[in-house]
């Protein structure tokens, strides 16, 4: 909407700048002729002092003698010259407009490139950090896996410990008792032999 109204603006700008153009042509040949008619210049000298007035500048070297044409220098002055301050006030607008103008719309479609290159690296980044999240993810949970194994391992070796110690106690002890046993069984033995030999 500012753009349309922006190139709008400029638009009737030059259509006023060339309106004003064709009434400054007008007042400078109108003065000329006028010059020309009642001081009896050339029309060339006539044109040069009405483009001195009109643009202020006043060089002096042509100047009135008539009270006429002095009359008309004085009405020209204060009616024109701030028409042609106006009028140059007009097109250093009309410019600094349009430069903006031009300015704002090169810079606004760098800036729309720009957005358009940083949702791409924005979105780009963003499934980067989502791919390493389920590569993550992936990691944990073998991890956890492999935590779980170790454990359920490390219970069988535990548990397996734990059969042999009491395996091995199990037997110390049978041996322990069994030893007893066999020095009786064969104390009984000797001692039957014995006795039989003895009588």
């Amino acid at each position: 909407m500012s753009r349309t109204r922006n190139s709008k603006d400029v638009l009737e700008i030059d259509k006023l700048i060339g309106f004003v153009t064709l009434v400054i042509l007008v007042i400078i040949g109108g003065g000329a002729l006028t010059f020309h008619i009642v001081e009896g210049w050339s029309y060339f000298d006539s044109l040069y002092f009405t483009v001195a007035t009109f643009s202020t500048i006043g060089y002096g070297d042509i100047v009135p003698v008539t009270h006429i044409g002095k009359i008309f220098v004085m009405v020209y002055a204060f009616l024109w010259v701030p028409l042609f301050v106006a009028i140059t006030t007009l097109l250093m607008e009309r410019r600094f407009k349009k430069f903006v103008f031009d300015h704002f719309a090169h810079h606004s479609k760098k800036l729309a490139q720009t957005e358009k290159k940083l949702k791409k690296q924005l979105e780009l980044t963003a499934k980067e950090i989502e791919d390493e999240a389920k590569k993550t993810q992936k990691q944990e949970r073998k991890i956890k896996k492999l935590e779980k194994e170790i454990k359920e391992e490390v219970k069988k070796e535990v548990k397996k410990e734990e059969e042999d110690n009491v395996e091995k106690t199990v037997s110390s002890e049978t041996k322990k008792i069994d030893v007893p046993a066999q020095k009786w069984q064969k104390q009984k033995k000797t001692s039957f032999w014995k006795r039989v030999f003895r009588r």
